[in-house]
């Protein structure tokens, strides 16, 4: 993906939608609104923000780490790129990449087994739908090494190989061939 291209897209550019880092660490989270937020924050409910260095983590914050420095970029895509007077087609939460990969990441606030398993099935849903916009678009190349990113709930470890994963990424390789998918289910990933 070309960071430049996609600064100049429409949708990217009207809502400053991109950030580049070479931090190495930064903490996604989806911002959920609260009763007593502040009249004056200008956080969106929905939007995925990188939280500061002061702020409280939660148990569904999403992780990237870059122990190498490297520059990657930040997109925010619920709520920035995409409104929620475009409902009829939801998006991923966020996009994280680097000139190697792409990441389409969706981050869910599940508990419950039920709960994640309904979670994961809606955020390939949406997951997939974000890939086939940044395709049809021109802003994602054939032959890009892309991983679908489902964090959901608060696992801590690497998830074992089992056939739920193997099933979702026979899924999305079906839907993308020319793509290189993977699907991860975790709450960090190391660039």
């Amino acid at each position: 993906m070309d960071v430049e291209q996609i600064r100049r897209h429409p949708r990217v550019s009207a809502g400053s939608c991109v950030v580049s880092y070479s931090d190495r660490q930064v903490v996604i989270y989806d911002h959920k609104k609260t009763k007593n937020q502040a009249d004056d924050d200008p956080r969106i409910d929905g939007h995925c923000y990188l939280r500061q260095l002061n702020e409280e983590l939660t148990p569904f914050d999403f992780t990237v780490r870059n122990p190498r420095g490297q520059v990657f970029h930040f997109v925010a895509v619920d709520k920035c790129m995409f409104l929620d007077s475009e409902r009829k087609q939801r998006r991923c939460d966020c996009l994280v990449f680097t000139d190697k990969t792409a990441l389409f990441i969706d981050l869910k606030e599940n508990n419950s087994v039920s709960g994640r398993k309904k979670g994961c099935r809606e955020a390939i849903t949406q997951i997939c739908a974000s890939i086939e916009w940044f395709l049809a678009e021109n802003l994602l190349a054939d032959r890009e090494e892309v991983e679908a990113i489902v964090a959901n709930g608060t696992r801590r470890r690497h998830p074992r190989f089992t056939a739920n994963n193997i099933e979702k990424t026979a899924e999305l390789q079906a839907i993308f061939p020319n793509l290189n998918v993977r699907y991860g289910e975790l709450p960090f990933y190391e660039l």
